[in-house]
């Protein structure tokens, strides 16, 4: 490329508005960007060297080679769709490659609202895909998410261009979203995408930019992992937590008491089935088990189930093998519990006469 005019700002913006270049601003999407990672301010247009030191950071954080020339792989990456917050941010936790914002929430039980839709996709379709993102989390970590008529901890919106919060959308492709770190937790995607759902997505896949985001307004920065879900640029479909990502959620709020010993190894794998669907299930298994021990009503026993409902219900409408295994396992399943635990009460009721009886 030449060494200055305006290839050259486009390519300083761009470093810019992702953390390689210190920003004009001092806290984007409130948080502090990491001024030792970042170049200092180029001379405008002229590709000198805090520019080649920017483009350098930024081959190096996505894993191409650090030449600091602006390659084929560099502008191929360039013109990929992303999230629009920055890369580097104050990391005050890192492990392998998952980066901690230092932003948690002080509380587990969060709420989340919708404050609009996209047409693109209808509401309960909207709801579905970002349902998907909030169980993955949830199993990931002791995160409990409920939706709330409004005021939610969690606000999620659609708008164009400038919407309002001093972060602009660009049309389409560019940045599709962005969020704002706890407790902030706000959602915000670019209505100018073509919001789908199917697979292969005939557009911009919901699901996948949704879980994405949903973790920065848990806390998360960007990774360079390039498989994670928390990996800046998007690239098709990519619905479950890597290894990578459960580490990170793990390290801020850490892992979810799993009571059922077999739900706790499942929760530590890496298979997308057994992480995503089989977990509840096991500890649902389990707990019908010890608390009929208890003379626990029935009712009470799935308890835990119906809370889950709502968020069942829409994992089951997106993933055919969650459905199968809900329809085919948990339903039957509890309609014979029903019966089991009959004869558990029936059976501890009958004991407790019978010494009543022999009392003197």
């Amino acid at each position: 490329m030449d060494e200055e005019g305006d290839e050259v700002g486009r390519l300083q913006n761009y470093l810019k508005r992702f953390g390689y270049i210190r920003p004009d601003e001092e806290r984007p999407y409130g948080l502090k960007i990491d001024v030792e990672k970042a170049a200092r301010q180029p001379e405008p247009m002229v590709f000198d060297s805090p520019t080649q030191k920017a483009l350098k950071r930024f081959q190096e954080f996505n894993r191409l080679r650090p030449t600091g020339v602006l390659d084929k792989a560099t502008i191929n990456l360039m013109l990929k769709p992303r999230c629009g917050l920055p890369d580097f941010v104050v990391p005050e936790g890192q492990i392998v490659d998952y980066v901690y914002s230092g932003k948690k929430w002080t509380k587990l039980d969060l709420t989340y609202t919708f404050q609009n839709y996209t047409p693109d996709l209808t509401q309960s379709e909207v709801q579905s895909a970002i349902g998907s993102g909030l169980f993955q989390w949830s199993l990931a970590a002791p995160l409990n998410f409920s939706e709330a008529s409004s005021g939610g901890d969690l606000k999620f919106s659609w708008g164009s261009g400038d919407h309002g919060c001093g972060y602009p959308f660009d049309g389409p492709s560019g940045v599709l979203a962005h969020a704002f770190y706890p407790e902030d937790g706000r959602v915000h995607f670019d209505e100018d995408e073509l919001w789908t759902n199917d697979s292969p997505p005939s557009g911009i896949d919901l699901a996948s930019v949704a879980i994405h985001e949903l973790g920065h307004a848990l806390g998360l920065a960007h990774s360079n992992d390039t498989n994670a879900v928390m990996y800046a640029y998007y690239s098709g479909i990519r619905r479950t937590l890597t290894k990578d990502d459960i580490e990170g959620i793990q390290y801020i709020y850490g892992k979810r008491k799993w009571k059922c010993p077999i739900a706790k190894i499942a929760s530590t794998t890496t298979i997308p089935v057994i992480q995503t669907s089989t977990q509840f299930l096991r500890e649902f298994r389990d707990e019908v088990v010890l608390k009929s021990m208890f003379k626990t009503p029935f009712e009470r026993i799935l308890d835990r189930y119906y809370e889950l409902t709502p968020i069942i219900n829409k994992k089951m409408d997106s993933s055919a093998i969650f459905r199968q295994i809900v329809k085919g396992v948990v339903y039957p399943f509890i309609i014979g519990t029903k019966g089991a635990v009959s004869l558990t009460l029936a059976s501890m009721r009958k004991s407790n006469h019978s010494r009543l009886r022999m009392r003197p």
